[in-house]
């Protein structure tokens, strides 16, 4: 019981701002539709390893736009155009890093981020506003991003991006780490309700996304199927009772 006190006290950030997204209502505005050809598309490939063939067929249906793939040089460039006094967001690693840049981009560049996995139809066309981000289960997705540039909104992920680190720290289980630092949930929280951005569903545009989860560390299915821990809490409880009846037993004998 006391080391789940602690466990639960050391969360209890985390519990703090998924209560707070939780409580948080998005809007789900439908917008009029623009010519694609205002837009540019950006993406970001910092290899780990080969492309996916499914990634590489992904990247080429947005061929019909101009395309700029981002590599890590790049990266760091426009991360430090767009918040040179934060040189500490260059610290970031992997994916988190790809987070980050991805923000900078948009907010030095505007037009279209893309993920790898998330593939355009070639009838797609794009809202009308000012930042169009898509909601998902967990928030405000991070992996299609539509939007003008120099939005102030981005400055604030920026910021939030840099001063929570603290959840960076080895205690914590890797996805929750990536969730709360730079990934959906710390993002959903910063872009909420900020002015003039809009939410929207994916079925307002024509696209596929194939879920690549690159970023997905050895305990996502912990936090994808939350069944697992009533399973680990009755295999604890199984565990304590039948070491408790074991002590018993030793005793009586």
């Amino acid at each position: 019981m006391r080391l789940l006190l602690a466990i639960l006290l050391l969360y209890s950030p985390i519990l703090y701002y998924t209560a707070q997204y939780l409580i948080q209502e998005l809007s789900l505005k439908v917008s009029t539709q623009i010519d694609k050809a205002n837009y540019k598309v950006h993406q970001i490939f910092i290899p780990f390893g080969p492309m996916p063939e499914d990634w590489k067929e992904c990247s080429a249906s947005w061929q019909p736009f101009q395309v700029t793939r981002w590599d890590r040089e790049m990266c760091e460039t426009v991360i430090l155009k767009a918040m040179p006094n934060r040189r500490e967001l260059i610290d970031y690693h992997g994916v988190m890093f790809t987070d980050v840049c991805r923000v900078a981009i948009m907010y030095v560049h505007g037009g279209v981020y893309a993920d790898m996995d998330v593939c355009a139809d070639y009838e797609i066309t794009f809202p009308d506003c000012d930042v169009c981000f898509f909601k998902t289960s967990v928030g405000v997705s991070n992996d299609l991003i539509i939007s003008r540039k120099n939005h102030p909104v981005f400055l604030n992920v920026l910021h939030q991006y840099a001063d929570y680190a603290w959840v960076n720290s080895w205690f914590y289980l890797p996805y929750i780490r990536e969730m709360y630092s730079t990934g959906p949930v710390r993002f959903s929280l910063a872009v909420s309700n900020y002015p003039n951005t809009t939410v929207l569903r994916y079925e307002n545009l024509k696209i596929t996304h194939i879920h690549g989860n690159s970023w997905h560390s050895w305990d996502a299915v912990l936090f994808m199927h939350p069944w697992v821990f009533i399973f680990l809490g009755i295999a604890y409880a199984v565990y304590r009772r039948k070491r408790s009846n074991s002590i018993n037993i030793s005793k009586d004998v």
